[in-house]
């Protein structure tokens, strides 16, 4: 058994190991970080978390100084006060604090040479437990913490808690309870799908209109990472893909986007509808066409107008596969010979296809996870459609989204119509042809969107033409869009608070 030295520094590597798998950077001082992480977790985790009134007496100085942005000033005394009342009381809920690990910082503070104390920086957040055990953040904060040496111990002298925001600012699965940088820091961004229990992520970052950085992270598999070419399933992203290829047949005179699509296909649901000759291609590219999203949601399972096409915006996957089905009829031909024609060969998108092919692996799949982190079960699509399942990679979907801030080799008047938003006041993010459009009142330039979101699967792509910035992030997890506000607002600080707050309501 170890004894003295030895025994307290297998301690401190066992809470080290257990509070920060991954550190914001290698320490300067290990042993110093070590031994201010056990202090950490001593009064944290033993004496907060587990209402250990001990363990959280021995670790703070007589002197303790302790200032809250909200909660405003506490000595030692007022502190334990509202430990034992607020913290440790009778209530069903119980308060719990985390350190988020790779934000955590030790810098070492000397006087002549001689160690006496240590300032602690970091980032920590809170949670509400249950009775049941059940842990839901309530918000996040920064703080500083002086230690200090004590008779040869490190004591807790004084403390800042500030810039707390609360989780009710955004809906749970937006909230990441990351305040420190992410975008630019890989070991924070592996850190945060850790604690989020996200498998993998891909992204896609385009600068001056060219695509200009592709990044993976996590794994595939236990032994297998997450390669730059991965496979997603994009979900909705899908749309986008289609819509570009009609309008590219516009372009070529190939086909209208005002022609009734009833001249081509109709659908046995709608086949006695007054409304069936007016639904046009402008209807399903904007979402007007009076579909649901999609007949199994509805009361009877069938297809049918629930308003007259053009009147507004309904987001229809419906409508989707209604055009693609008009589309193969006219043309003779599968959507997705059509999309290799006009769109994967031409911009090189190898590895994109709209169902399961036999040249796709396992290996290089990032299948579908739960909030847990688990694998869902799914079927392995061996058919185009039109709104949903698109197979790619952040590199070929990027190259897609250059494809179409470079214009899209489409006429002007026709990709402006494309970015123009339906005058739709039920909407914050109203639709053009295509793409959500997010119109800046500050500049009247505009931000083209679409997302994607099925089990298992969030996705999301932005670009700013004018500016020449866009942004792909795709996920293989539920839990995927508590990525989006940190990515998302760092790599597009002008935009990207306007995005998030546009998603959000």
């Amino acid at each position: 058994m170890a004894t003295g030295p030895m025994k307290f520094s297998l301690f401190i590597a066992a809470i080290v190991m257990h509070i920060s798998p991954v550190l914001a950077k290698e320490s300067a001082n290990p042993e110093l970080e070590a031994s201010i992480l056990a202090m950490d977790y001593q009064i944290f985790e033993e004496g907060f978390n587990k209402c250990d009134l001990e363990a959280l007496e021995i670790g703070i100085s007589p002197g303790l100084e302790f200032y809250h942005d909200h909660g405003g000033f506490q000595d030692r005394a007022a502190f334990m006060q509202a430990f034992n009342k607020n913290i440790c009381g009778d209530g069903a809920v119980k308060p719990i604090r985390r350190l988020v690990a790779d934000t955590h910082q030790v810098f070492p503070l000397f006087n002549q040479g001689e160690l006496y104390g240590a300032i602690q920086q970091g980032d920590h957040n809170f949670y509400a437990r249950s009775e049941d055990g059940t842990e839901t953040i309530t918000g996040s904060a920064a703080f500083s913490t002086l230690w200090m040496l004590q008779d040869s111990a490190w004591k807790m002298h004084r403390v800042y808690s500030y810039d707390h925001a609360g989780a009710d600012a955004m809906p749970p699965r937006f909230f990441a309870g990351y305040r420190s940088r992410l975008f630019d820091n890989d070991r924070h961004i592996e850190s945060l799908m850790a604690s989020h229990a996200i498998p993998s992520m891909a992204i896609a970052n385009i600068t001056d209109g060219h695509l200009s950085q592709l990044r993976a992270f996590g794994n595939l598999a236990e032994d297998r990472g997450a390669p730059l070419d991965t496979i997603y399933k994009a979900a909705s992203l899908t749309k986008p893909v289609v819509a570009m290829l009609t309008l590219k047949l516009v372009d070529e005179d190939l086909w209208s986007l005002d022609t009734p699509l009833s001249q081509f296909h109709v659908d046995p649901d709608i086949s006695d509808s007054p409304f069936l000759s007016e639904l046009t291609t402008r209807h399903v590219l904007s979402h007007r066409t009076g579909f649901p999203n999609w007949r199994y949601q509805t009361e009877n399972n069938r297809l049918s107008f629930q308003f007259r096409p053009g009147t507004r915006q309904q987001y229809s996957g419906e409508g989707y596969e209604y055009l693609r089905n008009a589309l193969e009829s006219y043309f003779d031909m599968p959507i997705e010979q059509l999309a290799q024609r006009y769109l994967f060969d031409p911009l090189s998108m190898d590895d994109t296809s709209f169902y399961w092919t036999a040249e796709m692996s396992d290996q290089t799949y990032a299948a579908p996870h739960d909030a847990e982190g688990r694998p869902i079960a799914e079927e392995r699509h061996q058919q185009a459609n039109a709104a949903a399942n698109l197979l790619t990679t952040a590199q070929d979907y990027g190259r897609f989204m250059e494809y179409v801030m470079g214009g899209a080799g489409l006429s002007p008047e026709l990709f402006q119509e494309m970015v123009t938003p339906s005058n739709d006041k039920d909407s914050e993010i109203p639709f053009g042809l295509g793409w959500q459009v997010i119109v800046n009142p500050e500049d009247g330039g505009y931000t083209l969107q679409h997302t994607g979101d099925d089990p298992g699967i969030k996705a999301i792509a932005i670009m700013r033409p004018d500016a020449g910035s866009g942004l792909l992030i795709l996920s293989n997890s539920e839990n995927g869009m508590v990525l989006w506000p940190k990515i998302v607002g760092e790599s597009l600080p002008v935009t990207g608070s306007q995005i998030i707050r546009r998603n959000l309501n």
